[in-house]
């Protein structure tokens, strides 16, 4: 197995954060920013000096892959199934929108071309290759959002909306990069990663893991987050998902409108959000250091009981967190970015008090996983138990039950994969002997196979043991970040469910083209600080339209 290939399994955590940037970009900044490789590897020492050197060798090596000029291709050409095809330069189809009045007498732009943002935005670039070069729309059960596309109005909702319809995709710049390593610093202090057990455990693989596999190791490392969070208060770049329910245009509360038969159509579309910081706040750090020290002989149902005896008792509180980076130590100006910022962390707070107090926990978690092609209840290698039993001890009495054909969680949903193990080669049981002896027991007959559908069903118990954290504190917050000088700022603020469910109605209905977009207030301040930078200034009719018009004047 090839060093790179190691070391891709090692860091894919990071790798993940450095490649996992926004998509658009207008074509002039191939030229005017794109950022050289020779920039980023001369960054600060104060970005990356606490990186382990082979981490800070896969972050060099994922920037050269990432900044190959191939990977940045100019704007694709559309067609749709509405009239007008998506098929000329965007700046020569400024005709699509039009000034008018909304609902409330406003003046607003429209986009007249009969495809909303959502559909434009999870077009199937697959379909390029089929059906005479066309593209072709995807069906609800491919499409997709996430909790920072739902912020629409993080600058200019004009801005949002160009970006989405002339389908520029971002490139990765010298602040983004830095960005992704500060993310990835933070991430790695919390979670570290083991070097050895990912070694060990890539010699003992005879193959290439199966995308249900892959997908449960990211279940499992949610887990490891989870646990982390309960035993040492603390969890960063928790990533999960939650469904937005068409018909309502906010996130689904009920657990039987989940069920497979009533998925197969595009009514709920499928939101992702990963959550800087998860921290649990107690004012006695006696109780803190009882939990640090939380011995890992027991399972997960005692770390489970104990942690909401420890939550009713103390009633620590949990705050949810977002790290921003920024270029010079400072808060942003705009009001608007901030707010949006709070209601990013507001979102991530609604969805996981659904995941953790709602009935519907583990549906979400399915019903997630077959959104990501992959079949739950496909039997697993039992290699990945002997590797999960050594990163979490609390696995292993589960794994031992699943043995002897016993379901280890008091849940009304059975496994439904009744087929036995199959025999594992004889090298590679040598290997697991030599890597993982404590554990090599585990390599014989399952009488009921490792599945996804397990790991799903351990991760909502643990999920819903937030409730009680969650209820509470509605404690939120906003930590600024600079390679220089780290934290330097943090806004603190209450969550409030309202004003955040009414918000996030509103730009769903953005996406879903149920209201146009609400351009800034037309004054000379917010054009100078809004349309400067914009890379639609030359073409924007909202701009082209007030400047034949006497601005407002305000100033404040």
């Amino acid at each position: 197995m090839s060093k790179q290939f190691i070391e891709k399994a090692l860091f894919n955590r990071l790798q993940k954060k450095v490649i996992s940037v926004p998509r658009y970009l207008p074509e002039d900044a191939f030229a005017s920013n794109q950022a050289s490789v020779t920039e980023i590897e001369t960054l600060p020492p104060s970005n990356h000096d606490s990186l382990e050197p082979a981490l800070e060798l896969t972050v060099r090596e994922s920037i050269s892959s990432f900044f190959d000029k191939s990977k940045f291709k100019s704007p694709r050409k559309l067609s749709s199934q509405s009239a007008v095809e998506f098929t000329t330069p965007f700046d020569k189809r400024v005709f699509e929108f039009k000034i008018d009045r909304d609902s409330s007498n406003d003046l607003s732009v429209f986009n007249t071309s009969g495809v909303t943002p959502y559909d434009v935005y999870n077009l199937n670039y697959d379909g390029l290759r089929v059906g005479g070069g066309r593209e072709r729309i995807n069906s609800g059960w491919d499409k997709r959002l996430s909790v920072t596309g739902l912020l629409v109005n993080k600058w200019c909702e004009l801005n949002t909306m160009y970006k989405i319809y002339s389908r520029f995709e971002k490139i990765l710049t010298p602040q983004m990069m830095r960005g992704s390593v500060k993310h990835g610093q933070l991430e790695s202090l919390a979670h570290p990663i083991d070097v050895d057990l990912v070694r060990r455990f890539m010699e003992m693989m005879p193959e290439e893991l199966s995308k249900e596999e892959k997908y449960s190791e990211s279940v499992v490392d949610s887990i490891v987050k989870l646990v982390n969070l309960m035993i040492n208060g603390e969890a960063r770049e928790l990533k999960f998902h939650h469904f937005i329910d068409r018909k309502t245009n906010v996130f689904v509360t009920g657990g039987s409108d989940l069920k497979d038969e009533n998925m197969l159509g595009n009514r709920y579309i499928l939101v992702s959000a990963i959550v800087d910081h998860l921290s649990i706040r107690d004012m006695n750090p006696i109780h803190r250091l009882r939990f640090k020290d939380y011995p890992f002989s027991g399972t997960f149902d005692d770390l489970r009981n104990d942690f909401l005896g420890f939550s009713e008792d103390i009633g620590p509180k949990l705050t949810i967190s977002d790290v921003k980076t920024r270029s010079i130590p400072s808060i942003p100006a705009q009001a608007n970015v901030v707010n949006s910022s709070k209601l990013q962390v507001s979102l991530y707070r609604k969805m996981l008090g659904l995941l953790s107090s709602s009935p519907n926990t583990y549906e979400v978690l399915i019903q997630t996983a077959k959104r990501h092609g992959v079949d739950v209840d496909a039997a697993l290698s039992p290699l990945l138990a002997l590797r999960f039993s050594e990163q979490l001890p609390f696995f292993e009495s589960d794994f031992k039950e699943l043995m002897e054909g016993i379901f280890p969680i008091n849940y009304p949903y059975p496994l439904r994969n009744q087929s036995p193990s199959s025999e594992l080669e004889e090298n590679v049981v040598s290997s697991a002997e030599r890597n993982f002896a404590n554990y090599v027991y585990l390599l014989n007959k399952w009488k009921q196979p490792l599945t996804l559908r397990y790991f799903l069903h351990r991760y909502s118990t643990l999920l819903n043991a937030l409730s009680s954290q969650l209820n509470n504190s509605d404690e939120l917050e906003l930590d600024y970040y600079h390679s220089d000088f780290g934290s330097f700022a943090q806004i603190k603020f209450q969550y409030d469910g309202p004003t955040s469910d009414m918000e996030l109605e509103s730009n769903v209905k953005f996406w879903l083209g149920q209201r146009p977009a609400k351009p800034i207030d037309p004054t000379y301040k917010n054009f100078s600080t809004y349309c400067t930078s914009c890379e639609y200034k030359k073409i924007c009719i909202w701009k082209s339209y007030h400047e034949k018009l006497p601005f407002k004047t305000d100033f404040h």
